[in-house]
């Protein structure tokens, strides 16, 4: 081939090149925050997991950000910073394969919201599927179900537990949820509706001698109303289901202690209405603004002009990254122990 054909064949091979990254680049434009549907609506309980999903894509925001972005199509739009991750359920909806078959030694139902099922993670990253592995390395017979649904409320935390209870046919029943504030309902009403719903799963669970704990998710310095009442809530869940031997655990302060303890990421304090974000090592204050109750535009553009700025151990200040859910399963296990809901091996 002459060196003339040679030059013509790289530049067409370029100009190839070119026009399918651009093609590839456009494409990924306009479907950056593609999500397959993962939910249906059931009649009687409300939105439940599809099931046999088969590895289905769910796009979502990979930093702190305000719930109205994910309602503003083209604030959607200017958003960099997203994750995917894949989705795969069993025959009866939930996230993970089919039941054992026989029942193992023990059988801890998990149910809950985003948390459980594992938001932005991959099934063996969420806190059942890590909690099940901490049990059977302990030389447990283990099955752990993980029954979380996204968005999913107390009131259809427990219509769907015990609905499903003769299915799941469960030892235990963990549920993780913290009270919901949606419908800007009071702290005393949303403390109310989750005492409600744990109790209307322990009342036929305790009829089959199941025992149910209630464990609360950890709050995120990004969470600026979760922040101010976390400790409220816990002190009040706990004297409210302390009568009916149901055990409560709040992991804020663990997740808390453990980033203090790794000394990196970003953290926020709120005083008032100023908010500020600090840097760590080093606790150097990155910013500081007045804002109000809503988390300031200014940090979330600092995120977005930092793709490498995370707050240890959670991904979008309200849900726990993959190391986050780690911890999050070792100390629901050492809970379920000193408890007494699991004996030690």
């Amino acid at each position: 081939m002459s060196n003339q054909a040679v030059k013509i064949t790289m530049i067409l091979v370029s100009i190839l090149a070119l026009g399918i990254g651009g093609y590839v680049w456009w494409e990924r434009s306009q479907n950056q925050y593609r999500s397959d549907t993962i939910t249906h609506e059931v009649q009687g309980i409300g939105h439940l997991l599809l099931p046999n999903l088969d590895n289905a894509v769910v796009t979502v925001i990979d930093r702190p950000h305000n719930p109205e972005e994910n309602m503003d199509e083209e604030r959607k739009k200017e958003i960099q910073r997203l994750r995917v991750f894949n989705v795969s359920t069993n025959s009866i909806g939930l996230r993970g394969p089919e039941l054992a078959d026989p029942k193992p030694e023990i059988r801890i139902a998990c149910v809950g919201d985003s948390v459980t099922f594992g938001w932005g993670v991959s099934y063996e990253e969420s806190y059942p599927a890590r909690l099940e592995r901490l049990l059977i390395e302990r030389g447990r017979s283990v099955e752990v179900l993980n029954a979380g649904v996204p968005a999913m409320k107390p009131g259809t935390i427990w219509k769907w537990a015990v609905d499903q209870f003769s299915v799941w046919n469960p030892d235990l029943i963990l549920v993780a949820r913290r009270p919901d504030y949606s419908g800007q309902k009071s702290e005393e009403l949303a403390i109310e509706e989750l005492v409600t719903a744990v109790r209307a799963i322990a009342v036929p669970a305790g009829d089959k001698g199941v025992r149910v704990a209630l464990i609360l998710p950890p709050v995120s310095t990004f969470d600026i109303r979760g922040s101010q009442v976390y400790q409220k809530e816990a002190q009040a869940l706990e004297q409210a289901l302390a009568p009916y031997g149901i055990p409560v655990m709040d992991l804020t302060e663990a997740f808390r202690t453990e980033a203090k303890a790794l000394n990196t990421g970003v953290r926020l304090q709120v005083q008032g209405s100023v908010q500020k974000m600090f840097q760590a090592p080093g606790n150097q204050m990155l910013l500081e603004v007045d804002a109000g109750e809503q988390l300031a535009e200014e940090i979330i553009a600092e995120f977005e002009a930092n793709p490498n700025m995370y707050e240890t151990l959670f991904f979008d200040a309200g849900h726990p990254t993959s190391d986050g859910l780690k911890l999050f399963a070792e100390e629901v296990e050492s809970f379920l122990i000193a408890e007494g809901l699991v004996r030690a091996q």
